[in-house]
């Protein structure tokens, strides 16, 4: 035997020591293990390196996105700062490097290895293995690239708030045929609320709903002016201002506004949103 099959052999036997190798019940042949390698390197280049790209690119996209936005808080800014780094950290405790055990960069240069020395050696059965384990691992890198390309899609750099509203609906006179009620709407977010539409699912019937104290146009001036945009149709009244110059245009964070209505008849309000986000809402009579 001479000096280059003994050390191909001592190599193969290190790399045995290190990576246990599932023994098979029946014999593996060469052809076997060229079947196996080939699905390997078929799923390595047409599965795993698209892979590999696809993200690359969708994190290079964010980046532009990022790059073109304008941030209005620093609460804002750092919220992405603070996504980017749980995506770091999260790549990082797969990929690792090669010297962390463990981890893809430490694991799949050295199945990659175990398997081609065990190849030279001609010890199919040990190729085999170490090839199968190979295809898994780089599944598994399939795997966490494409988790983390579909969190870098999802992600919003601006997040939507979500509005924080209550609404009390009082009836203050009733009778057989008509009613006097009280419609106050309170934002209770930290952020003032602006053009918005109030929704109400209602158990009788409204006429009408104008502002009667509360909140800012939109140009900051308080103003009781009452130009509302409100309709009744399928037992939902909509009400919201009809433009930037009508006062209650901007409910302040932590303010309410107040409108005063009436209509024919009045059971109950059996729901409520604010720009489509349901929100509290408390009928009295």
């Amino acid at each position: 035997m001479n000096a280059k099959r003994v050390l191909t052999l001592i190599v193969t036997l290190i790399l045995f020591a290190v990576w246990a190798v599932p023994v098979s019940a029946a014999p593996v042949s060469k052809e076997d293990y060229k079947a196996i390698y080939n699905e390997y390197k078929d799923y390595y280049e047409n599965t795993y390196v698209p892979a590999y790209y696809a993200y690359n690119q969708v994190l290079e996209d964010l980046r532009a996105q990022i790059q073109n936005t304008k941030f209005e808080t620093y609460e804002q800014a750092q919220r992405v700062i603070d996504f980017l780094k749980a995506i770091k950290t999260r790549r990082n405790a797969f990929f690792g490097d090669r010297e962390t055990p463990g981890t893809s960069r430490y694991i799949v240069p050295r199945l990659r290895e175990a398997m081609y020395a065990a190849e030279k050696a001609e010890d199919f059965q040990s190729a085999y293995a170490y090839c199968d384990q190979l295809i898994k691992a780089v599944q598994a890198r399939v795997a966490i690239l494409n988790s983390l390309a579909n969190s870098l899609r999802d992600f919003e750099i601006i997040e939507d708030a979500k509005p924080n509203v209550s609404v009390v609906f009082k009836v203050n006179n009733k009778s057989d045929w008509w009613y006097d009620c009280t419609i106050v709407i309170t934002n209770n977010s930290d952020q003032p609320l602006e053009a918005w539409t109030l929704q109400l699912s209602v158990d009788g019937h409204i006429n009408y709903a104008g502002l009667t104290s509360g909140g800012y146009d939109g140009f900051g001036t308080f103003t009781y002016s009452s130009g509302y945009s409100y309709k009744f149709v399928n037992n939902v009244f909509s009400l919201s201002p009809q433009d930037k110059w009508q006062g209650g245009y901007v409910i302040p964070a932590g303010g309410s506004i107040t409108f005063t209505g009436n209509g024919s008849r009045i059971n109950g309000i059996t729901g409520a949103t604010i720009d489509g986000v349901p929100c509290s809402i408390t009928f009295i009579q």
